[in-house]
């Protein structure tokens, strides 16, 4: 049995809003199904800076817990402070993941890194559209 730190349970059970990121400005995704583990990132953005993240993985629970830490951590930062994160502060803020895990914050910042990438190329969006962001939101779904 896998031994998780309080943080990270409370990110994975804090993971369960569901969004329609059908209207994200942006979304990238890591993982593969056959490995197990998929995330994406969906980012809507305002003026270069990030006013809503969301997570939606299919996977485990430290996949689900990084995916919903890394979006909360980067609500309000802009593009290039949120593509400056790093594997290990996302690991500091679960407070460690078994090491068998580790894995999953790496998968996690990949997929903010593509969103990024994607999202540096969209202009802003409508103002009536932005005023109704609110806050993180994740959807997820634990893999067998």
């Amino acid at each position: 049995m896998l031994d998780f730190s309080e943080k990270t349970l409370e990110y994975f059970r804090r993971a369960q809003d569901v969004l329609d990121e059908s209207d994200a400005d942006a979304s990238g995704s890591a993982g593969s199904a056959q490995e197990g583990n998929v995330i994406r990132i969906s980012l809507w953005v305002r003026s270069g800076r990030i006013v809503k993240a969301s997570a939606r993985t299919f996977g485990c629970v430290s996949a689900i817990a990084a995916g919903c830490a890394l979006c909360e951590a980067v609500n309000g930062m802009t593009l290039g402070e949120a593509g400056a994160v790093s594997r290990f502060r996302l690991l500091a803020l679960l407070d460690g993941l078994p090491e068998e895990r580790r894995y999953c914050a790496g998968l996690a910042i990949e997929a903010l890194r593509r969103a990024i990438a994607c999202g540096r190329n969209v202009a802003d969006p409508a103002p009536e559209r932005a005023q109704a962001l609110g806050s993180v939101s994740h959807r997820t779904e634990e893999s067998p």
